[in-house]
């Protein structure tokens, strides 16, 4: 029979149980490292493991493409004569309500190619040194692409609104000035209009 500690002895026992039991409780309340106990050192690791730190993924912006409708033959100089201002799929729409991408075609105004170019907006181009100041084919479709762009750019850098560009290569630069936005035709105002079908805007 094991005799029963003594009531001095009994009591330090339970002292230093109760006193370690706290210990380790708030040890691990703080959740910190390690701690001291009556018992000796405590080493704690954490309950939880810490969540990882979350990053936002940017959602990607779609690369403008061609509209539908554009012959794969042009896709190419689309693409090469764009800009972060006047996209392939601006660029393209424009050409088809101009043309519907014929190369060829004078109007009874005397605008020529897939561009319907006017000739004084091609020695506008001349003017502003496209080309090397040289004067450009308006039926060659590359080069009308390009100088197409590169006019539309021109007004863009301007004007600041795509609305506004649009409004501009159609009825002129002078014309938007003068009216202090698109001006009241309704040739210019269904020409916007046919281009943001185009675009789905």
């Amino acid at each position: 029979m094991i005799s029963p500690l003594p009531e001095p002895e009994r009591g330090g026992f339970l002292n230093n149980l109760r006193q370690g039991a706290m210990s380790v409780w708030e040890g691990f309340k703080n959740l910190k490292g390690s701690f001291s106990t009556p018992f000796g050192q405590v080493t704690q690791s954490p309950i939880v493991s810490p969540l990882p730190e979350l990053k936002a993924t940017p959602i990607p912006t779609p690369t403008p493409t061609v509209i539908p409708q554009t012959p794969p033959e042009y896709k190419n100089a689309f693409y090469a004569s764009s800009t972060d201002k006047i996209t392939p799929d601006i660029l393209s729409a424009i050409a088809h309500v101009e043309n519907r991408f014929k190369p060829q075609g004078n109007s009874s105004k005397g605008a020529q190619g897939m561009f319907q170019l006017m000739p004084i907006t091609i020695k506008e181009l001349v003017r502003l040194g496209y080309n090397g100041g040289k004067p450009i084919d308006p039926n060659n479709p590359s080069q009308a692409i390009s100088a197409a762009s590169f006019y539309l750019n021109h007004l863009y850098e301007q004007l600041g609104d795509l609305d506004l560009t649009l409004a501009a290569y159609n009825a002129g630069l002078g014309n938007v000035k003068k009216y202090g936005g698109v001006p009241p035709f309704p040739e210019t105002q269904n020409y916007i209009k046919q281009v943001h079908e185009l675009l789905g805007i």
